[in-house]
């Protein structure tokens, strides 16, 4: 909501609610309704794992599959490489 700071590498999970003027710090995973911060999950390398997963199954919808099974998905992560 209005005013709400987010800190980088911070993942909001879907539905979640950030309440107005909130001040989330860095690499936090923030859930629920009102948002709340749950600890220990905001490790940059959870964050970054949960964000590959998300692109990898977008390239797949975008390319009109509907599903990846969890063992492709898990190797496609352990490959994957950011774009330049």
């Amino acid at each position: 909501l209005d005013g709400a700071q987010i800190g980088d590498g911070t993942m909001i999970a879907a539905g979640a609610l950030v309440r107005e003027n909130a001040v989330v710090p860095p690499n936090s995973l923030v859930v629920g309704v009102p948002g709340r911060i749950i600890e220990g999950r905001g490790r940059p390398e959870f964050i970054e794992q949960n964000a590959i997963s998300y692109y990898l199954l977008s390239r797949k919808y975008i390319s009109g599959e509907d599903s990846i099974p969890p063992d492709e998905l898990a190797e496609k992560m352990r490959a994957f490489k950011p774009e330049e």
